[in-house]
């Protein structure tokens, strides 16, 4: 999945994600950003568009999670869903 699509499906939600998507696209090309505590909640949707965010910016990502749970189900998602994470780090801790 490529950003624009991704933006294009946010949009078609017409979610706040979308808006926030868009406006990351142009904040953080380049940059180094961080999330803290993967949403459990939906296998990591969050963790997954930021990826797709730094992959298609030239960022890099890192995700930290206390729960190795919560990571290890944001990258089956990422790997059942065919999105590819090269510029994102998982990390265990707090």
């Amino acid at each position: 999945m490529r950003l624009n699509d991704l933006v294009s499906t946010l949009k078609e939600r017409r979610t706040t994600v979308a808006r926030v998507v868009e406006h990351a696209r142009r904040l953080f090309r380049g940059r180094t950003f961080v999330e803290t505590g993967t949403w459990k909640q939906s296998n990591g949707e969050g963790t997954l568009w930021l990826s797709i965010l730094a992959r298609e910016t030239g960022s890099r990502f890192y995700s930290i999670d206390i729960d190795p749970k919560a990571q290890e189900r944001a990258i089956e998602e990422a790997q059942r869903l065919g999105i590819e994470m090269p510029r994102t780090t998982f990390m265990v801790g707090d």
